[in-house]
């Protein structure tokens, strides 16, 4: 029997819409985060790769300016360029001279990736470039008291530094005086014993002399103690003006190692032999190579 009013209902279900739509959110779900993934993967593979990048310039820097400094000295720059580019992480390297004899390196590693490995970029390569050269040098401090002409400069053999009949400077035994003041043997020696004393020069500058032999006994004990030691004195090509007003014009410096000196007899002599060697200073264009430079990165 039928009951009035009452009509039975049929729940209507859409289980394929939901079904779709569930499947396109998947979709697009793995769209994003693929996308995340690339980003992700540029983002810190490419800092990574970044970091890795400096560090090979860095490892050109240091080869180029370890081959420059052996080139300035005479030693082996293949084997300076190579020990530098390697303790840095170069996987390999190339290197050659430039122009003017300016050493070039240029070093390569290749970077393993993270996330890009994902995407098939297993590694990124990376590399660093870099020119540097070994410039002589146009100002430096530090230097004794003392010259010699710069034409008489040969590097390697023992060479005779100062004699006092062969300075263009009469009554001068090639003995410097930093201030122009008044002369004695306590001052000299005690700018021998103290190289810092002679603050800086450029070439170009001119330069008072300190007249007369000066052997005293202060200036020999002060003179000692650089025998077997490097030291750095400015050169000189010409001598200008007269009597107090004699000056040497500075044209570049050298370094030598102080072998001997003689003050007594007729022949009075120091001894030293000149050096290739590495020094901090001014540098420029048009200095005379003596063999003393400072280490440059170049552009």
């Amino acid at each position: 029997m039928k009951q009035p009013g009452f009509s039975p209902t049929i729940p209507i279900t859409d289980r394929p819409s939901e079904d779709r739509e569930h499947g396109s959110t998947l979709v697009y779900v793995a769209l994003v985060m693929m996308l995340l993934l690339a980003v992700l993967s540029l983002v810190l593979d490419g800092l990574h790769a970044y970091v890795q990048q400096r560090r090979m310039q860095n490892a050109a820097d240091a080869a180029a300016l370890a081959g420059a400094r052996a080139m300035a000295v005479g030693g082996n720059v293949g084997a300076a360029v190579a020990a530098l580019a390697t303790a840095n992480g170069a996987q390999s390297f190339t290197w050659g001279y430039a122009a003017d004899g300016r050493v070039w390196v240029e070093t390569r590693r290749h970077v393993p990736t993270w996330f890009a490995g994902l995407l098939g970029f297993a590694s990124v390569p990376v590399r660093g470039r870099a020119t540097a050269d070994c410039l002589p040098l146009t100002g430096a401090g530090n230097l004794l008291p003392m010259t010699i002409n710069i034409r008489d400069v040969v590097l390697g053999p023992a060479l005779t530094l100062m004699w006092e009949d062969q300075l263009d400077a009469p009554g001068s035994f090639g003995w410097l005086d930093w201030n122009g003041g008044a002369h004695s043997n306590a001052e000299l020696a005690d700018n021998i014993a103290n190289p810092g004393n002679s603050g800086f020069w450029r070439i170009g500058d001119l330069i008072p002399p300190s007249p007369g032999v000066q052997g005293s006994g202060p200036v020999r004990t002060a003179l000692e103690r650089w025998i077997g030691q490097p030291v750095t004195i400015p050169l000189y090509d010409v001598v200008v003006g007269q009597g107090a007003n004699t000056r040497y014009r500075v044209a570049g410096f050298g370094r030598f190692i102080l072998q001997s000196f003689d003050f007594q007899g007729r022949d009075k002599y120091i001894v030293g032999r000149f050096i290739g060697e590495v020094l901090p200073g001014e540098v420029g264009s048009g200095a005379f190579d003596a063999g003393v430079c400072d280490l440059r990165l170049l552009p």
